[in-house]
């Protein structure tokens, strides 16, 4: 179990998540981690691989706030501040991290790793295909 010694921590928890196999109309088989409904907000580290994208359709912009407590700015400066993930990680340029509600809430905040440090931005999934590094839960402690 994740226990975090700063106020934000990106924990991986394998503990307490399932993992699905979920199998597509074209045959292709991936897996899908399900999150128990009682963590309130999870996070998707990403990096865009070489390959373009096939994807078509419209994309939503990230907001600047999930509730009152989590926002891009508080995010971006724990990021900036300090190692916030609970494995081992060193971001690369153009690494995306989503943050969503868990509770089917809409929005979602998104920071792009440029220039050597967390920016607010994000990463089109209709320009290149998108890798997932890790994804788990939020802890915050204030």
């Amino acid at each position: 179990m994740c226990q975090p010694d700063q106020s934000l921590m990106f924990c991986t928890c394998a503990d307490e998540v399932k993992i699905k196999t979920i199998k597509n109309r074209y045959g292709d088989t991936y897996t899908q981690k399900v999150f128990p409904k009682y963590i309130q907000f999870i996070w998707t580290l990403r990096r865009h691989t070489a390959e373009r994208s096939m994807l078509d359709g419209m994309l939503e912009l990230p907001a600047s706030h999930l509730g009152e407590e989590l926002t891009t700015d508080y995010v971006l400066s724990q990021l900036n501040a300090q190692n916030c993930f609970d494995f081992a990680y060193q971001p690369q340029k153009g690494d995306n991290l989503v943050i969503t509600s868990n509770q089917n809430l809409a929005g979602y905040l998104s920071c792009v790793y440029e220039n050597g440090q967390w920016e607010q931005g994000h990463l089109s999934p209709f320009d290149y295909q998108l890798e997932t590094i890790e994804e788990g839960k939020i802890e915050c402690r204030t």
